[in-house]
């Protein structure tokens, strides 16, 4: 029977307390209730619609007077003025025009054969042990069946187009507007990147001293895994100088020149995964068309499986715009792990919200904090940036949050010998930092190739390097807090993997596919005393998100056993794409965790869903 149930958040989410906790945030309103709260989107946004309404009621008229008419017949008037001319009346509203961007939102959801993925440390054999559809083989014959089917599954993506710039009238607008259902009519953001050199005079840090703080040196470089074979591309306002990147990098267009801002981008990806490929995309073509996603990633050799974006603009508001939906479906159809910069804090800001693109579901947005420790209240340690934006986006139009950033991480670079800039910061630096993290460890884990869901939520189980002033600041309406990733557990927390990309809920949850009691379980083993995190994220088609404000999945986890009591921890939050409960067992023996499959708009459709269990300590 399908049960209502409380809204909780994502339990104690990244948190760095001894024990999860059950948080409610509502005591009336059901899941079934909100989920009815929300209104349809309009697919043109206000400015354009005010355009469009004040040319329609407006009329500026005015004499025009012309010596003869398009056919060449001379003008009869009497008036000595206008003798031997012809008399127009002209309406200026209906010829004045307004720059906008038209684009479209694919509804389509790509329904493609998938398989079930799993990788288990085992304790006897010391090593990481990978099925495919239940049959056990090594890491090389896992890659290569992932590859096969990812091959057969680009088969069947569409194109994908970003939105164009045009000068139109109202009623041209219009005209767009109705041709399609899927039409999308904006007005031209003002874009801005996310470095803020000198800030507050902060101390700067080579990379080096970011990679042994986080662990990615000790156990990513020093095995010799440095991004090989990876793909990562960002986009800026123009390149990079590649006077220090060599053949590594390779600018695909660059309408704005060489530019210091993407520059440095380039280099902390760079140095972060040095053998990685490197492609930037300038954020405008000569049209001033959008460029800002690289068109069929998996034509490149090496193939892009990484992106990184460390700008995006201010709303003046919360709301899920156009380009953070288009960022979603290009994760969703293309596979692409992408990085977004949460946005820096300005005085003409009215608030924290983070900036779009950083509001997009299936992308990781990254806030920053400081290297050098600092004394936070009783507690010493890694703060985030006072100019760090964390305030969540609100899909559904109804205050439910969706919980961003979902990472933190390190600013504040000393690129020595990069040339301009040597110095480097602000979320525009955490952000290819993080993304560069990501490139090297799918050349040390395949399994985290082509699979956007899995490398969230391992991203998110990672957080093992505390932000000690997150609960004070990050703590809004989804009661997640963002932590720094540390890349020791990446590698070295003895994980459980669960991937299933493209598999049905009927292959996931049996006939009994919705409400609380539609579950699958997975039975960990536990010590007494030991930190666990549990993690589930899965990606989303954009289009019922931004058309309608609604989540079309909505998966929730349970813990029980392990000394944890009747009831078990819970994560259960409305408009995230994750779920992460974080505790420590009060006895040694099993943990069953419980995925729910609440909510399923779409039972037939494919699902993308990831599961990652790592003891943190």
């Amino acid at each position: 029977m399908k049960s209502t149930k409380i809204i909780s958040a994502a339990v104690m989410a990244c948190s760095i307390a001894s024990q999860a906790q059950l948080l409610e945030k509502y005591s009336a309103l059901s899941k079934e209730e909100l989920l009815s709260i929300g209104q349809p989107a309009d697919r043109m946004d206000p400015k354009v619609r005010k355009f469009v309404n004040d040319h329609k009621s407006k009329k500026v008229v005015r004499k025009q007077v012309v010596k003869s008419d398009l056919l060449g017949r001379k003008g009869a008037s009497k008036s000595a003025s206008v003798k031997d001319s012809v008399v127009y009346m002209v309406n200026d509203a209906a010829s004045e025009r307004m720059r906008v961007r038209v684009g479209r939102l694919n509804r389509d959801i790509l329904d493609v054969k998938g398989f079930r993925g799993e990788v288990r440390y085992d304790e006897k054999l010391k090593k990481n042990v990978y099925s495919f559809n239940g049959k056990e083989m090594s890491a090389s014959e896992y890659e290569a069946n992932v590859n096969k089917w990812k091959k057969n599954r680009d088969k069947k993506v569409k194109s994908f187009s970003l939105p164009v710039v045009k000068n139109l009238t109202a009623e041209e607008i219009e005209r767009e507007f109705n041709s399609s259902d899927d039409v999308i009519i904006t007005s031209v953001p003002q874009k801005e990147t996310f470095s803020v050199t000198n800030y507050n005079g902060a101390p700067w840090y080579t990379p080096d001293e970011m990679w042994n703080a986080n662990g990615l040196k000790t156990y990513g470089h020093n095995g010799g895994y440095n991004g090989q074979n990876v793909g990562v591309y960002f986009s800026d306002e123009g390149c990079a100088n590649a006077t220090y990147l060599g053949s590594s990098y390779q600018s695909l267009n660059c309408y704005y020149g060489v530019q210091s801002h993407a520059t440095g981008v380039a280099h902390v990806l760079h140095s972060t995964a040095p053998n990685a490929k490197l492609y930037s995309i300038d954020w405008e073509d000569a049209s001033g068309n959008n460029a800002y996603m690289v068109e069929n990633p998996a034509s490149y050799s090496p193939q892009i499986m990484v992106g990184s974006h460390s700008w995006g603009y201010y709303t003046g508001d919360n709301a899920y715009t156009i380009d953070d939906a288009l960022l979603d479906q290009y994760v969703y159809s293309f596979r692409v792990s992408e990085f977004v910069a949460a946005g820096n804090k300005k005085a003409s800001y009215a608030d924290y919200w983070v900036t779009a693109m950083g509001r997009g579901i299936n992308s990781i947005t990254v806030g920053a904090a400081r290297l050098d420790k600092q004394h936070y209240g009783s507690k010493y340690g890694y703060v985030l940036t006072d100019y760090s934006l964390y305030k969540n986006p609100d899909m559904n139009g109804h205050g439910d949050g969706t919980a961003k950033p979902e990472v933190v991480n390190f600013t504040n670079f000393w690129l020595r010998n990069s040339g301009s800039p040597q110095y480097f910061d602000g979320t525009s630096a955490a952000t290819p930092f993080s993304a560069g993290m990501a490139a090297v460890l799918m050349s040390q884990r395949s399994e985290f190739k082509w699979n956007p869901e899995l490398v969230k939520a391992q991203f998110i189980a990672a957080e093992g390097l505390e932000v000690v002033n997150a609960d004070d600041i990050d703590y809004d309406d989804a009661r997640f807090t963002a932590h720094i990733p540390s890349y020791k557990l990446f590698t070295e927390s003895r994980s459980h993997i669960l991937s299933w990309p493209g598999i049905t809920q009927y292959e996931i949850f049996g006939t009994n596919n919705n409400g609380n009691d539609a579950y699958y379980t997975v039975t960990e083993n536990v010590q007494k005393g030991k930190r666990y995190r549990a993690v589930i994220a899965w990606m989303v088609p954009p289009a019922p998100l931004f058309y309608d404000h609604v989540m079309p999945h909505d998966f929730d986890l349970a813990v029980y056993g392990a000394g944890l009591g009747y009831r078990g921890l819970q994560s259960q939050s409305l408009m995230n794409n994750f779920e992460v409960i974080d505790f420590v067992a009060k006895e040694t023996g099993t943990a069953n965790v419980r995925i729910i499959n609440y909510r399923n708009d779409y039972s037939t459709a494919p699902l993308y869903l990831a599961y990652c269990f790592v003891r943190v300590d």
